[in-house]
């Protein structure tokens, strides 16, 4: 599928997606919990998680703007304790209240700056779940790699392989999808360091795979995943803010 040959319909079927789930995080900005109860974690993924965290495994969730992303993490830091990265909008306002719904449901949030790494480490190191955005365009080239991406090359951020690699812990792509009024979540791809593999080779299998095993899913949804960034653009040259320290 290149960006020109999307099936019949998706657009209308992704503005009617966003469209809902519009609705379904302005409702929990007023603090209702009645739509997190229609996201559902699929059974191998919820006895994956369950069997990871209890043997004290780190979690690496390398996710994306696929199904509600705001409402299914919301949904998940019921169950699970969660550390989200994320980044911070332009419109302070909007911002506040995005940042401040999330944490009121019990999403642990983390800013894309200076130190960001090292707090990611310890938070997945100390038992708790790390998720990472794998479908932006990242801050810098410096802190990508060139994947090739629903028919075209993109630069993917390798923040996940990086803390899976810091950690010892398994990466888990997981992939959200609309179903009426539900969202259903499940993992799309495992990923874990091979006996004797270099930290490296296992930074750029991570990437790679993880992009693939997003790209199969959207090629399957493509009304579940936000169209709307500027998912092809070429990143700056400069120093990333995200470090690996």
């Amino acid at each position: 599928m290149a960006r020109a040959s999307l099936p019949a319909g998706t657009a209308r079927d992704f503005y009617r997606s966003l469209g809902e789930s519009a609705v379904e995080f302005l409702a929990i900005c007023r603090g209702e919990h009645e739509p997190l109860a229609h996201v559902h974690l699929d059974d191998p993924t919820r006895a994956r998680l369950d069997e990871l965290l209890r043997n004290r495994t780190p979690v690496i969730l390398a996710t994306s703007h696929t199904g509600n992303w705001d409402l299914t993490a919301c949904a998940v830091a019921r169950d699970y304790p969660l550390t989200v990265l994320t980044k911070s909008l332009h419109a302070e306002g909007v911002d506040r209240i995005w940042q401040s719904t999330r944490a009121s449901f019990g999403v642990d949030l983390v800013r894309a700056e200076t130190g960001a790494f090292t707090t990611l480490r310890r938070a997945a190191a100390s038992g708790r779940m790390v998720a990472v955005m794998i479908d932006q365009a990242p801050i810098d080239q410096e802190s990508a790699e060139r994947v090739p991406f629903l028919g075209e090359t993109a630069f993917v951020d390798r923040a996940a392989g990086l803390l899976a690699a810091s950690t010892n812990g398994i990466v888990l792509v997981i992939g959200a999808r609309r179903d009426g009024r539900e969202t259903r979540v499940s993992i799309l791809e495992e990923l874990a360091r091979c006996e004797n593999e270099a930290t490296r080779d296992f930074v750029s299998r991570v990437t790679h795979r993880a992009t693939l095993a997003l790209d199969a899913f959207v090629r399957a949804h493509p009304d579940s995943w936000l169209w709307l960034h500027r998912r092809w653009k070429t990143p700056p040259k400069r120093r990333a803010t995200l470090e690996a320290t």
